[in-house]
């Protein structure tokens, strides 16, 4: 049984005490409210830090069925492949690793999810920065951080479908927040507001999820779509540049929602989009520059 008190959290008590809790009057719930849109990551970890702490206290109680969960260290694979240039990781199963030395600290999960091909540079800064903040005893007192990383894939098909499979597989794992999703993020957010887990995004551009109403769990560090098209706006202004030409991925998912936002604004402010030009994907990246190229030789004469 779980009960939630003060709208945080949920606490796991044995049978007996079942018994006793169903004697007494269940306390009015409170969903976690996370007040900004967008927030500077130590703000970030400031406002989940009493949730995170909370859900390990319960997590303590069900160590000892945990002992099966494969945590294994992969810092020391990360930084083979780094240095062979292989970037082949593994596609469901890259968890930190749980120090002896500290098997008696509460362990906090968190769980994170994003598109391998695509997120090279943040998988290698994530251990790193577990490793920092477990170093500093004035972030997490008495606590011991982990996380477990999943590829949420790059198929335009899967998109939808394998982080909800992943998300709903770190929930029955105790995890106690979700880092990411790296793109698409409303439906994994929506779904983060339902169980009352907190979201922190750091690439989503989906300006649906700035609503605090429906998704009062989720924070982010990237700015949402509109603010991302005013600041370009701004800019062409700025330097008086009244035609301009937009190339984004050809994946709807992956820069769409900015690109749209950039056209509606600059058609409201008389702009003129000289053209509109789609790339396949960033990887690999000699193959990308060779598109890129082409697509700049063929609009620079008449972009501005």
């Amino acid at each position: 049984m779980a009960v939630t008190t003060n709208g945080v959290l949920t606490t796991s008590v044995s049978s007996s005490q079942q018994q006793q809790l169903l004697q007494q009057p269940i306390p009015h719930s409170q969903p976690l409210m996370m007040n900004e849109s967008i927030i500077p990551i130590a703000e970030a970890v400031a406002a989940v830090k009493p949730l995170i702490q909370t859900k390990s206290n319960s997590n303590t109680n069900n160590n000892n069925n945990n002992n099966n969960i494969n945590v294994i260290n992969n810092y020391n694979v990360m930084q083979r492949n780094h240095q062979s240039r292989n970037h082949n990781y593994n596609r469901n199963n890259m968890n930190s690793n749980t120090n002896n030395n500290n098997k008696d600290a509460d362990n906090i999960v968190i769980g994170f999810l994003a598109e391998y091909s695509q997120m090279r540079v943040t998988l290698g800064g994530l251990p790193l920065a577990v490793e920092d903040i477990n170093k500093d005893p004035t972030l997490l007192p008495g606590k011991r951080l982990t996380f477990k990383a999943y590829d949420i894939g790059h198929k335009t098909s899967d998109y939808r479908v394998q982080p909800i499979r992943i998300m709903t597989q770190m929930k029955n794992d105790n995890i106690a927040a979700f880092i990411g999703p790296d793109e698409s993020c409303t439906t994994e957010a929506l779904l983060a507001a339902a169980w009352n887990i907190p979201m922190i995004s750091f690439k989503c551009a989906d300006s649906t999820v700035s609503s605090k109403d429906t998704f009062h769990t989720f924070a982010r560090t990237l700015a949402p779509a509109s603010k991302v098209s005013k600041s370009v706006i701004s800019l062409l202004s700025a330097f008086h540049w009244q035609k301009f030409a937009i190339v984004v991925s050809s994946k709807p998912v992956w820069g769409g929602g900015v690109a749209t936002a950039i056209q509606e604004l600059a058609e409201s402010e008389n702009f003129t989009i000289t053209h509109f030009r789609e790339i396949s994907d960033y990887v690999p990246i000699d193959n990308t520059l060779i598109k890129m190229q082409k697509i700049i030789d063929e609009t620079y004469t008449t972009t501005r």
